[in-house]
């Protein structure tokens, strides 16, 4: 494996022959899978592979909403990617397989304000209360960006897979934060049909409250309820 710190202006990724390569905040790198890789069928390392695929697909619909992306990114830090900074935190909380409730879709935060939450077959719906006893809330703050991921387990069918993710986010600015909230995130005609195919609902909230810049100031834990 090469890092090029100081390579091309042009940007390469993806995997040609038996090369692969990927832009780092770090640099350039390039690396060669071995001539006849076989992965081994072991089943210690087939349950690793199947853990680490569950982390990557978990990781990549939290990074798909961008206050969710913007609150990693400041926790990663300069040297390290929003996206490897999720899979670190959360890759010890997978089974096997498949997301448990002890994922996580933000790193520490105030504690959400009392929620009544619920996943149905075709929408989820949230009742927050106030947040005005929230540490570190001012006058500020404008905005509020709530945040959603569902995790869809136990198919109905084994055929389907072990799980399915989707991810939902809701701006509202000029929020009242002295006051309780409702939000309601909707499927569409494919999202109903995931529903419509597993049991169980792991589902995670996070709220990031931002200034009238669109800066976010303060952010929540993540919430999460089984169903």
């Amino acid at each position: 494996m090469a890092i090029l710190k100081n390579g091309p202006k042009f940007k390469l990724k993806g995997k040609k022959g038996n090369l692969l390569a990927r832009n780092t905040k770090g640099g350039l790198i390039i690396a060669a899978w071995p001539s006849g890789y076989r992965p081994s069928q072991a089943p210690k390392d087939i349950k690793l592979r199947k853990k680490f695929t569950a982390a990557v697909r978990l990781s990549q619909y939290i990074v798909s909403l961008p206050s969710l992306k913007a609150i990693w990114s400041k926790y990663a830090g300069p040297d390290q990617r929003a996206y490897l900074a999720i899979m670190k935190n959360n890759y010890g909380y997978i089974e096997y397989d498949k997301p448990t409730q002890k994922n996580i879709i933000t790193p520490g935060g105030f504690t959400l304000p009392a929620v009544d939450a619920s996943v149905e077959s075709s929408r989820i719906i949230i009742s927050i209360s106030a947040f005005s006893k929230v540490p570190g809330l001012s006058a500020k703050i404008k905005d509020l960006s709530l945040n959603a991921v569902v995790i869809f387990t136990d198919p109905v069918k084994t055929k389907e897979g072990p799980f399915r993710v989707m991810a939902f986010s809701k701006e509202a600015e000029n929020y009242n934060f002295n006051e309780a909230g409702s939000f309601q995130f909707d499927f569409d005609r494919a999202q109903k049909n995931i529903s419509s195919k597993y049991t169980k609902r792991i589902l995670f909230l996070s709220a990031a409250c931002k200034n009238g810049k669109g800066k976010i100031i303060i952010y929540s834990s993540t919430y999460s309820k089984v169903s």
